[in-house]
């Protein structure tokens, strides 16, 4: 395990590789400006937070050590879309 020698507790890049993805569909979710939309959003309720969105099969995976899924759930529906847990 990787630790922050100052304080002994896992650095940030131990937690993001340790923390698994959240995957919700969004259906609603059709160009390109969507995708931005969505990934603002989420990064705004972590900055931190990886996003990998797939507009094809309208889905977007979400790994964040900060913020739990219902979170990022109100976040993507504050930016006008309708997220599913998938």
């Amino acid at each position: 395990m990787f630790h922050d020698a100052n304080i002994g507790m896992p650095t940030r890049e131990f937690l993001m590789n340790t923390t698994p993805w959240t995957t919700f569909k969004v259906a609603d979710m059709s160009c390109g400006h969507c995708v931005g939309s969505i990934t603002k959003a989420v990064k705004t309720a972590d900055p931190s937070a990886e996003v990998d969105v797939d507009l094809a099969g309208k889905q977007v995976r979400v790994r964040s050590a900060a913020a739990p899924a219902a979170t990022l759930r109100q976040a993507i529906e504050d930016a006008g879309f309708t997220p599913v847990a998938a």
